[in-house]
């Protein structure tokens, strides 16, 4: 959990303040986390279902509506290893839910971001020369900071959810949870196919990405 709790942070500082290597991106932050609790298979599927789930809403520039990073990386934590399919399913609902007000802290320290640009702006029209280090580390510690905290908060509350409503789902339940947790990237599929614009590209990823199938298995 500590490991995990600390790529959290790493992921929400990278995710604004540092780097932006990608490592925020829940494909990455999802199967970097499923390894580090021991599910890696379920790491992986879950970082494709929040990439096309949530293909609107990843950490590029200033968008911040959900925080799919901590989210990613929350649930492999919630459920851990050897977990059911159907605690996958019932976290990534619960948890897409959960991903909007934990998106709100991203957009609070971007706004204490904004009033020290203005601070730095008018300290450097006074003549005076502001500690550029000191505004850009603190930041980098803050984002840090929160993108620990709320990953932490984020797997508590889930694994709470799945310790609460567990005990409460029936068989059918628990199977309809398990087909949202394998149907989920269809959803997302779907969405791309309502974009039409993106539809020509789509389709040249796909033709591509059968063509370098077909070329490695008769390598």
């Amino acid at each position: 959990m500590i490991l995990a709790a600390l790529l959290g942070g790493v992921a929400g500082a990278d995710r604004t303040a540092v780097g932006q290597t990608l490592l925020a991106h829940p494909a990455v932050a999802a199967g970097l986390a499923g390894w580090l609790v021991g599910a890696p298979a379920e790491g992986i599927w879950l970082g494709l279902c929040l990439t096309l789930l949530m293909q609107r809403n990843l950490p590029v520039g200033y968008e911040s509506l959900r925080d799919t990073t901590s989210l990613a990386i929350a649930i492999p934590l919630a459920a851990g290893a050897n977990a059911p399919q159907w605690s996958y399913g019932m976290t990534l609902v619960v948890g897409l839910i959960l991903a909007r007000p934990a998106g709100r802290a991203i957009n609070l320290l971007r706004t204490l971001a904004l009033h020290n640009r203005m601070r730095l702006r008018h300290g450097l029209e006074a003549g005076e020369l502001p500690p550029l280090e000191f505004y850009h580390f603190s930041m980098s510690f803050l984002h840090f900071l929160r993108g620990l905290i709320v990953t932490l908060i984020l797997a508590l509350l889930l694994r709470l959810a799945l310790k609460v409503t567990g005990s409460f789902f029936d068989e059918s339940a628990r199977r309809t949870l398990e087909a949202v947790w394998w149907s989920a990237p269809l959803l997302g599929v779907g969405v791309l196919l309502r974009q039409r614009a993106r539809l020509p590209w789509i389709l040249l990823g796909l033709c591509a990405a059968s063509a370098g199938l077909f070329l490695w298995s008769v390598a």
